[in-house]
């Protein structure tokens, strides 16, 4: 009891108070600075060390010592009726509750400072020349959308490594899986809202493109076995921060963060959303953090795409499956990445897609509607040419999904096998969910061929490749192919090599000798031939079709099936075959024994018959 009273009146409980309260508004400024200036982990935690060691020192000093009129001295120096603790306990009172002020003021700015309001908001052109009726639906119709609508843009990895950004990237995508399984509100894809990772592109010009109305974007600092996330929601109208919250957690809790992110969301728009329209349906999780990290660390690099990205993922998702066996979301990105990787390095299909069905129905044992699942054995069926078991699992990946992939890979087998128009209804579901992705824009490109939109394909195909994505160079010269544009032909003939030579063609020096052999036979119609013999090498069907080379295209197609080369006849024949440049190939003999030879025949027979071609009598039939 004297010992307490001791250390009463000597005032080391305040000085301990004190000091534990300026710490903290210190660390709280000393973290936003650190944080603007990308300052690394460890000097942080240095600061906090220090200031550790500093309250015990204070806790010493303050017994030892005593602040007098005559300065500090040491407290047995100091007569019991010379003492002024009485005087510094309320200096100390005075600071500790100035102190508390400020630790206020800083919690207070840090949660609740709302955003400036943004301008007047008027209509687009289009709207605004509408009459007024119809003009106020729209507006009304467009703000209802809006208001049910959310963009998760890639969360800034704040990690002093920067090969924690598959880390960052990973949390953010976990919060977007969760938010898309809320009925009725609209989140774009991840490839959509990533699309705009490292560009300094404006809120509301993201907002536009994506139609949403509203954003979230944060950031995610990893160190050891801690965690910190920041998130803000913005209402894009008004430019305000609706909510906005920082997690300071063991790495183990994680999940909880994402949930919590997830329905705090839920909550700040329940006026547009209305009770009852959660759903209830969960992310197949893990509880083992490395078995989660290497399933993140895999789905970053298969957004990489090319086939040392690949391989490398389904390295890391074969991980966390040894791992956790029960991991429903790691079989089923292996069986994705897998089949993925086959149609990339077509010329070891078979090996890259061995571990495919088994790793799908794994996965589906686990959790039967997983879309990722269905679709990747989708794509293994169509790489095999078996046309009906394809469209089954993607038609059963249609009913469940939640993303662009599953909608977008049952349009292209869809316009593969000559379903031109059905598989327009499965490119705009996939478009709507993923506006952006040049994958996509690519697709829709060759739809527009295939249906003769020479304009509409221009466009999908300009934005494909104003997202990086090489096959835009590839689709558009169909586009100057149909044009005969024999300048912008050869000009993006040579933008394809650029682009394709550190994608899929692993032999770069093949690539060049046989996009050199395209390029001077367009400046010399004398070797055409030598054309020809390049265009055939890479498959280039646009240019095989400049050089008149009908018999080759065939000829392509029928060597591809009987080499057994299915994976590249698979994605030939989703760009080319039934566009109206190409009716003289489906007029020749050989193209009738081609498609019964594929299988795509009797598809038609038991399915129905596609957009250009009918039946003639119970065994022949033609195509226009």
């Amino acid at each position: 009891m004297d010992l307490f009273e001791e250390l009463k009146r000597r005032n080391v409980f305040r000085v301990g108070v004190a000091y534990v309260v300026a710490a903290w508004v210190f660390l709280q400024v000393a973290d936003l600075v650190l944080d603007a200036i990308n300052a690394p982990d460890w000097v942080l935690q240095a600061l906090m060390l220090l200031i550790g060691l500093g309250f015990i020192a204070s806790v010493i000093i303050a017994w030892a010592y005593e602040l007098t009129p005559d300065g500090i001295k040491r407290e047995k120096d100091v007569e019991r009726g010379e003492s002024i603790t009485h005087e510094t306990a309320n200096k100390l009172n005075r600071i500790t509750i100035g102190l508390v002020i400020v630790a206020l003021a800083v919690i207070v700015i840090d949660r609740l400072l709302p955003g400036q309001p943004a301008g007047d908001l008027q209509p687009p052109p289009e709207i605004a020349a509408q009459p007024d009726s119809e003009a106020v639906q729209q507006v009304v119709e467009a703000a209802q959308t809006a208001e049910k609508s959310v963009a998760v843009l890639p969360f800034v990895n704040m990690s002093s490594d920067p090969e924690q950004e598959f880390f960052s990237d990973g949390i953010s995508e976990e919060i977007l899986n969760v938010l898309v399984r809320i009925d009725d509100l609209r989140v774009p894809s991840r490839t959509s809202s990533f699309a705009f990772k490292g560009l300094n592109t404006d809120i509301k010009d993201i907002a536009r493109q994506l139609d949403v109305g509203h954003i979230l974007e944060g950031s995610v600092r990893k160190a050891g076995n801690r965690v910190r996330v920041t998130a803000q929601l913005i209402d894009v109208s008004t430019d305000t921060h609706l909510w906005s919250e920082t997690y300071d957690r063991e790495l183990e809790d994680i999940f909880a963060i994402q949930d919590e992110i997830a329905g705090h969301i839920v909550e700040e728009m329940k006026l547009v959303l209305g009770p009852g329209d959660e759903r209830e349906e969960k992310a197949k999780h893990t509880a083992d953090l490395a078995a989660y990290e290497s399933y993140l660390r895999g789905r970053y690099l298969f957004l990489q795409r090319g086939v040392d990205s690949l391989t490398k993922a389904v390295a890391a998702h074969r991980d966390a499956v040894t791992r956790d066996p029960d991991f429903a979301d790691a079989w089923a990105a292996l069986a994705q990445t897998s089949v993925t990787l086959s149609g990339w390095d077509a010329d070891n299909a078979e090996t890259h897609s061995a571990p495919v069905e088994d790793a799908a129905f794994r996965a589906l044992e686990l959790d039967p509607e997983s879309a990722t699942a269905l679709s990747a054995l989708g794509l293994l069926h169509q790489h095999r040419l078996e046309w009906a078991r394809a469209l089954e699992y993607y038609e059963r990946a249609s009913k469940v999904a939640r993303d662009s992939t599953p909608f977008y890979w049952y349009a292209t087998m869809l316009d593969s096998v000559g379903y031109i128009a059905e598989s327009v209804e499965h490119y705009k579901t996939a478009e709507r969910l993923d506006p952006v992705y040049p994958q996509l824009q690519f697709g829709l490109g060759i739809n527009a061929l295939h249906r003769n939109d020479l304009e509409a394909a221009r466009q999908h195909m300009q934005r494909a490749m104003d997202g990086n994505n090489a096959n835009g160079w590839w689709g558009m010269s169909f586009v100057y192919l149909l044009e005969r544009d024999a300048d912008a032909f050869k000009a993006n003939i040579e933008a394809e090599y650029e682009q394709f030579e550190l994608g899929r063609f692993a032999d770069s020096d093949q690539l060049r000798e046989a996009t050199n052999d395209i390029l001077i036979a367009l400046d010399d119609p004398g070797k055409r031939a030598r054309g020809v013999r390049g265009a055939y090498v890479l498959g280039h069907l646009a240019a095989l079709k400049w050089f008149g080379a009908d018999e080759e295209i065939l000829a392509f197609l029928q060597d591809s099936l009987v080499k057994g080369n299915t994976v590249n006849l698979a994605n030939t024949l989703e760009s080319g075959v039934w566009m109206p440049a190409f009716t003289e190939v489906r007029q020749l003999p050989g193209f009738k024994k081609f498609l019964r030879d594929a299988g795509i025949v009797e598809l038609w027979r038991e399915r129905g018959w596609p957009d250009l071609c009918r039946p003639l009598g119970d065994e022949d039939f033609t195509c226009d």
